[in-house]
């Protein structure tokens, strides 16, 4: 599985940059509005959150930022991310 555009996604997201337009988002330029927030599942929101917090102090734009990510590119985005993570660091060790 080919990671590299997940890794571009996150870099783009952390410098707060989205695709589309919504005025109910806190993010300039993001598709993601108030009614998807209640789309995602809650346990994924929390954990994407929880990740998106390391990119920014407020948690409104952390959720946004995760469910955009969860909604638009990969229901288990924070699944992949952890298992990158995971081997990225495994890689290191050796």
């Amino acid at each position: 599985m080919d990671l590299r555009p997940l890794v571009v996604g996150l870099l783009l997201a952390g410098a707060g940059y989205a695709i589309g337009r919504s005025t109910a988002s806190p993010i300039r330029g993001s598709k993601v509005t108030r009614k998807d927030l209640d789309r995602v599942p809650k346990d994924l929101l929390k954990e994407g959150t929880d990740v998106e917090m390391e990119h920014t102090t407020d948690r409104k734009t952390a959720e946004y930022i995760a469910a955009g990510h969860i909604l638009f590119e990969d229901r288990r985005y924070y699944s992949h991310l952890k298992k990158m993570e995971a081997d990225l660091k495994r890689t290191r060790t050796r």
